[in-house]
């Protein structure tokens, strides 16, 4: 949940606003207070749809869809006014994440999670179909998982069976990665439709990803209306029951009476929620027993050690100013006891294998050019002068913290050569600039509709990169906002890393192509293609300090290394097996790469020879993150076992185990003079350590999702930290 916004109203029919829960495309979504006190959910049409008759009919459509169906299986309808200015609804609010939501957080759900709640789905679409409406847009985010089962919400595009297709515009309406082959190719829409759907959303909660869902809209379609995937992993019963819902031909298709007869025949033999998602709906629960309000302004408890310099400029806090330091003992780590561990948990930007199929007819190049003309509209925004951006909503709270709010996750920040200003990436399709004395957004740079991975400064600072899920790398002027060029040569899916040379003159980067490529920054051309040695996805790309030698890793068994001057390989770095490689970075001096990997282990290599030096083990689960302190000295490691772990580089000896999160720990960095490492985590903290003594400085609280990193700048005055609650927080923790 996040604030209101200056421009969003107090009041929406007799409901009192206090924050905001998510935005759609036709609407915005509130959290409010019924006149008796109760949280109640507040859907409003957006501004500038609300005199569109077509979107008012909509609307209307969507409550009396809810209304038809009750509240058993989804957010019960309160109140309504589709005539007013703008129109609105009122639900109940259902406490717990999106089925979304839960795989992101705990990775696939297991077999025993997994047949509850494919029954508890089908009875809910059962009860749909039954009063005559089609859904049309079933997927994971529109799936609530409440303490009594799981919900079913967003009746935005639901219609009677007998309405043959929803458009505006001749535009296909709905979630690509999750619509029928009759849906993407503008047919008839029944219920069989919903039931396709339905094969793809248990297909992603069994396997933590979208079965259809790749990075171009061409290869979705033909995913679609080609043969489906396998899922080898999943139990017989399961996978024929997700096979019989795939039918081409909709009249093949099951019933939900025929999929809830298939799934009687299984005793469950555990309650809903089930264990692997019971702490999620639990906490959800407890959340919702606190106002709103204290949700928003309480003060965190406070165990800042650090010097803090004098605040920036910001807008007044509108929490307590009288909070006095605490020194907080950190909880250990939560157990978990499900079958399968922290093993579920998926890599960062990981994607199914692109399947190609380039018998597809014409017929489907037609559904395409058609979907790519509709989401161009959707999703195109021009550029703004630097002159014209707004400043982003600033916030002061017992940390000097700047709160910079975006529009979607935030994976990836990085500060400027000088500081003074921070580029994030953004997972729908935005590449942001921001001042860092002041978080005020100095520009959206958006020629990335379908999202960026990553994002780079020139070491001269002058230009800013990022890399997209369609095969590109866009390059814009800093100063100007001005973009300047887009590099193509990557053949398919996400550029899923770049990074620049020392002395900027070459930019590297790694795709979902299984390529690594240089790029001269002068020209913008491509110089060199590393093909044919990766076996699987680059995610990886890292440059010695002297720049004479690039590091790329990812899926597969081996880490490379390469001549930059002479394009040729000089070692392959092999010891794993079909494992990942989650982080790698070289020693000061440039002799030594260290590699992190989803085995548990972290591994020295000698850069000259390619032989293994070490392996360090201690970690019990997946090595997220690696680094050297700046002196050589010391690496830092960050595991999802919830530990960070310093070690002496020189013997491999482990020196500290740092304990303290809740959750598991995705990146660790040191401070510009190594005397603090930073880490960050899961359970939606930062957290400070001494490096010398290996003691807990400062627990960093005020994010409400993962927290994907945290990044010093350059003189160490300032901590960055992005995350999924849609925030980047700015930290004033001195300069040391």
């Amino acid at each position: 949940m996040k604030p209101l916004q200056s421009g969003d109203p107090e009041r929406v029919g007799p409901y009192r606003l206090v924050g905001r829960l998510g935005a759609g495309g036709m609407g915005q979504v509130f959290l409010a207070h019924s006149p008796g006190g109760r949280p109640v959910v507040v859907k409003v049409i957006r501004p500038e749809y609300a005199a569109d008759r077509e979107y008012r009919a909509r609307f209307a459509r969507e409550v009396e869809a809810a209304r038809r169906v009750g509240g058993f299986h989804t957010a019960q309808v309160i109140a309504a006014d589709p005539d007013a200015d703008p129109p609105w609804m009122a639900t109940a609010y259902v406490p717990g994440p999106s089925l979304q939501q839960a795989v992101q957080q705990r990775g696939e759900l297991s077999e025993h999670a997994l047949r509850p709640l494919a029954a508890g789905l089908i009875e809910g679409l059962e009860a749909i179909h039954s009063c005559g409406l089609v859904h049309r847009d079933f997927k994971p985010g529109n799936i609530i998982l409440a303490a009594d089962g799981p919900r079913i919400i967003d009746f935005g595009i639901a219609r009677p069976t007998d309405a043959s297709t929803m458009t505006t515009g001749g535009a296909v309406m709905g979630t690509l990665a999750y619509m029928s082959p009759e849906q993407v190719g503008g047919g008839p829409v029944g219920p069989p439709s919903d039931v396709f759907s339905l094969g793809s959303v248990l297909a992603f909660a069994a396997t933590g990803q979208s079965p259809f869902g790749v990075d171009s809209i061409g290869e979705v379609v033909m995913r679609i209306v080609s043969k489906p995937p396998e899922l080898p992993q999943l139990p017989d019963d399961l996978r024929r029951l997700i096979h019989s819902c795939w039918q081409q031909d909709p009249e093949q298709r099951p019933t939900t009476a025929d999929l809830l007869a298939q799934l009687r025949t299984v005793q469950f033999g555990n309650t809903w929620p089930p264990s692997e998602l019971a702490d999620l709906v639990g906490s959800a629960l407890r959340a919702s027993a606190v106002s709103p309000e204290r949700q928003f302004f309480a003060t965190p408890p406070q165990s800042y050690a650090l010097p803090v310099p004098p605040p920036r400029p910001s807008t007044p806090s509108s929490g307590p100013k009288d909070a006095s330091p605490v020194v907080e003992q950190a909880a250990p780590p939560a157990s978990d006891d499900s079958p399968r561990g922290r093993r579920a948990r998926h890599p960062r930007r990981r994607r199914p294998a692109l399947a190609r199929n380039w018998l597809v007819g014409g017929a489907v190049a037609a559904v395409v050019v058609g979907l790519v003309a509709t989401l161009t509209v959707w999703l195109w925004k021009p550029n703004r002068p630097l002159s014209a951006m707004s400043s982003s909503q600033t916030t002061q709270g017992p940390f000097d913290v700047l709160v910079l709010e975006t529009e979607s996750e935030v994976h990836k920040v990085v500060f400027s050569p000088d500081g003074s200003l921070l580029a994030s990436a953004e997972s729908e399709g935005m590449v942001r600039l921001w001042d860092v004395q002041t978080g005020k957004e100095l520009a959206e740079l958006q020629e990335a509709p379908s999202g960026s991975w990553d994002v780079a400064f020139s070491p001269d600072g002058s230009l800013v990169v990022g890399s997209g899920r369609n095969s590109r790398i866009w390059a814009w002027n800093v100063e100007t906002g001005q973009h300047l060029a887009t590099l193509e040569g990557h053949t398919h899916g996400a550029v899923n890393t770049v990074a620049f040379s020392p002395d900027g003159s070459l930019l590297a980067s790694g795709g979902m192509d299984s390529t690594v490529r240089l790029w001269d920054m002068q020209t913008g051309e491509q110089r060199t293609v590393f093909e044919g040695q990766h076996d699987g996805t680059v995610d990886l790309v890292v440059f010695s300090p002297d720049g004479s030698v690039l590091a790329s890793g990812g899926t597969g068994e081996a880490v490379r290394l390469w001549d930059v001057e002479n394009a040729q390989l000089l070692a392959e770095l092999r010891g794993y097996e079909e494992s990942v490689v989650e982080s790698l970075a070289f020693s000061p001096d440039g002799s030594v790469l260290a590699s992190a990997s989803d085995d548990g282990t972290v591994r020295l290599w000698d850069v000259e020879t390619g032989e293994e030096l070490a392996e360090l083990e201690g970690h019990t689960d997946w090595v997220r993150s690696v680094v050297f302190s700046p002196d050589g000295s010391v690496l830092a490691t960050a595991s999802d076992d919830h530990t960070v772990r310093l070690w002496d580089a020189g013997t491999g000896k482990e020196l500290a185990e740092l304990e303290g999160h809740a959750g598991w720990v995705n990146t660790v960095m040191f401070s510009p003079d190594g005397s603090v490492l930073a880490s960050a985590s899961d359970d939606g903290t930062v957290r400070l350590w001494e490096v010398e003594t290996g003691k807990e400085l400062a627990k960093l609280e005020g994010h409400t999702d993962v927290v994907w990193s945290a990044v010093f700048s350059p003189d160490g005055s300032v901590l960055a930290s992005p995350s999924d609650d849609y925030t980047i927080r700015l930290w004033s923790v001195g300069a040391k």
